[in-house]
């Protein structure tokens, strides 16, 4: 009896460890700002949650499918990589800035994200539209973002089957990845 007591307090004990463990791991890396697994987790279940993804065969079952796992983490990925540039350049994001990226085409899905995660969204499109006009002597958005991209350090759980592609640049599903011409077999 004794023993059987202390082997749950054990097992209860490492299922706590492990969750904690699992919530300081961050999700992904963009330089030196983590998400973390919590909050990732969190924007999947919300975008999991949306009749409008599900209408466009990206959730399905409940469930995000990988390419909108990609494509969120793209999204994230991107936006602090913008966010990082603009604060290096001194531009600010104003009220009005946030009022104009706010797409009406976007509305019901907005409408469907919790609070903070569509202020988020929101927010991300501004950094794009302010660094947009920013740069337009500096060879356009384009040639910015792919300085930004070049130089970044981009890491990704290996829980959630992406790869980092700088090239596109876009998170990926691993298995459709592009293998690198080293690891191509000659036939």
């Amino acid at each position: 009896m004794k023993r059987s007591l202390i082997s749950l307090v054990l097992i209860a004990a490492a299922t706590v460890s492990l969750a904690s463990c699992r919530s300081l791991t961050p999700a992904i890396t963009v330089n030196d700002v983590e998400i973390s697994m919590d909050d990732f987790e969190e924007d999947l279940r919300a975008l999991a949650a949306s009749d409008v993804l599900a209408s466009n065969q990206l959730v399905v079952d409940g469930r995000a499918e990988p390419e909108l796992v990609a494509q969120w983490a793209t999204l994230l990925v991107l936006g602090e990589l913008v966010r990082e540039e603009n604060t290096r350049r001194g531009i600010v994001v104003t009220d009005d800035d946030l009022a104009a990226a706010r797409d009406p085409a976007l509305e019901d899905f907005l409408a469907e994200l919790p609070d903070d995660m569509a202020d988020r969204f929101v927010a991300n499109q501004a950094q794009f539209r302010v660094l947009e006009a920013a740069v337009e002597s500096d060879g356009g958005v384009a040639a910015v973002q792919q300085q930004l991209v070049d130089a970044a350090e981009v890491h990704v759980d290996a829980r959630y089957g992406l790869v980092w592609d700088a090239a596109l640049p876009a998170m990926v599903v691993a298995e459709h990845a592009p293998v690198p011409a080293e690891r191509q077999r000659a036939d």
